[in-house]
C-alpha cells in the first residue's frame, strides 16, 4: 500500500508546486517548438519565419562552435550570451526549465516502471556522465581546426531533423490514411456519420498542420532509429541523452560552475531513503552531503518534492552571504518517509 502511494505521487502533476510551474515552462516551450517548426519550416507561413532560430539563436554551443569555426556569428546568435549569463548566476536551469527536448525525454522516462532499488541505481550519478565533456572538447576542437561538426550533435539540431524528416512525415502520412479511410468508408449510424466530425478535423489540419507537398527525406529512416534507440534508452535512463551525450547540457555544466543557487541537505531530516535520488533527472547526488554535483543538476526541485522528510532546500548565495530561497517541504509521516530506505 505504501508503495503505491509513492509509484502515485510520482503521476500527481496538477497539484501547485513549483515542480508543476516548472513542468508547465516546459511544456510551453515544447508546444513553441513545434509551432515554430510547422508554421515556418514545414507549412512555410512568412508571418512567423523570423522566429524560425529562436531556439538556435538562444543555443550557446551554436554560437560557440560557429565562432571558432567561421570567425563570425549571425547577429541572432547574440541571444545566446542571454541563456550563458542566467546560467552563471543561477545554474544549469535551462536543462530543466527551458529545453524542449529535455521536456520529450521527461515526458518518455514518465512511463518507467521499475522497483526502487533499480530506480536508485540508475539515479546515482555514474563515470559514465563524463562522456558528454569528452564530446563537447572533440566538437569545440573540430570547430577551431574548421570542421564544424556542432550540427550534428547540438540537441536542437537532432531533434529538428527528427522531427522535421522522421517524425512529422510519418505523422502526415499516417493522418491522410486515416481520413481517407475513414473518408471513403463513412462509418456511422443511420444519418449520424463520422464523417460529420472526421471531415473538419482533417480541414483544420490541412489547413495549419500538413504540409501540400508529399515528405520524403534521404535517411530519414536512420534518423528515427537514433531517436527510437534514445527513447528506449531513457525508458532505463532518466533522461538518458542529457546524461552522457549531449554537448550542449555539458557546456552549460561548465558554466554551471558559478551558479549562486546550492542545494542544502539537512543531515538531521535525512533518513537515507533515497527517494531523491531515484527521482532526479541529471543523477547529480542531492543525498551526498558537500558531494552535490551542481553541473549535473537541471534545478528541477524534484528532489526537494519527493523528499518525505523535507530535508532538502535551496539556498541563494553571494560571497559570504547565505539566504533560503526555496525552503524544504513538510514532513509527509512515518510511512511514507521510510519507503525507499525499505526497498532500497
Amino acid at each position: 500500500m505504501a508503495a503505491d502511494r509513492v509509484s502515485k505521487s510520482r503521476f500527481a502533476v496538477f497539484a501547485p508546486t513549483l515542480v508543476n510551474v516548472r513542468r508547465l515552462s516546459q511544456f510551453l516551450f515544447l508546444v513553441l517548438f513545434f509551432v515554430l517548426l510547422i508554421r515556418t519550416t514545414l507549412v512555410g507561413e512568412d508571418d512567423t519565419e523570423p522566429w524560425a532560430t529562436l531556439f538556435f539563436d538562444i543555443d550557446p554551443l551554436v554560437l560557440l562552435s560557429t565562432l571558432f569555426a567561421s570567425h563570425a556569428v549571425l547577429s541572432g546568435m547574440l541571444l545566446a550570451l542571454v541563456t550563458v549569463a542566467l546560467t552563471l548566476l543561477l545554474g544549469r536551469f535551462f536543462c530543466g526549465w527551458v529545453c524542449p527536448v529535455g521536456a520529450t525525454f521527461n515526458i518518455v522516462s514518465w512511463a518507467r516502471k521499475a522497483p526502487m532499488p533499480k530506480l536508485i541505481k540508475t539515479g546515482t550519478w555514474n563515470q559514465w556522465q563524463k562522456s558528454k565533456y569528452l564530446l563537447l572538447t572533440g566538437l569545440l576542437v573540430s570547430a577551431l581546426a574548421g570542421l564544424n561538426l556542432a550540427g550534428i550533435f547540438d540537441p536542437f539540431s537532432l531533434f529538428y531533423r527528427t522531427m522535421a524528416t522522421s517524425v512529422y512525415p510519418a505523422f502526415q502520412w499516417g493522418a491522410e490514411q486515416f481520413f481517407g479511410w475513414l473518408y471513403y468508408t463513412d462509418p456511422g449510424i443511420g444519418p449520424v456519420r463520422v464523417t460529420l466530425i472526421s471531415e473538419p478535423i482533417y480541414g483544420v489540419l490541412r489547413d495549419h498542420v500538413l504540409t501540400n507537398q508529399p515528405l520524403a527525406y534521404a535517411g530519414s529512416v536512420l534518423i528515427g532509429i537514433l531517436f527510437v534507440f534514445l527513447v528506449v534508452m531513457a525508458l532505463f535512463h532518466f533522461r538518458f541523452w542529457c546524461r552522457y551525450l549531449c554537448p550542449l547540457g555539458a557546456l552549460l555544466g561548465v558554466f554551471s560552475k558559478t551558479g549562486r543557487i546550492h542545494l542544502k541537505l539537512n543531515s538531521d531530516r535525512c533518513n537515507d531513503c533515497k527517494m531523491c535520488v531515484a527521482h532526479c533527472p541529471g543523477a547529480c547526488d542531492p543525498h551526498l552531503s558537500g558531494r552535490w554535483k551542481k553541473e549535473e543538476c537541471y534545478l528541477c526541485l524534484t528532489c526537494r518534492d519527493v523528499c518525505p522528510s523535507g530535508a532538502i532546500s535551496f539556498d541563494l548565495k553571494f560571497g559570504n552571504t547565505t539566504k533560503e530561497l526555496i525552503g524544504p517541504t513538510k514532513a509527509r509521516g512515518h510511512v511514507e518517509s521510510t519507503v525507499g530506505k525499505n526497498d532500497g
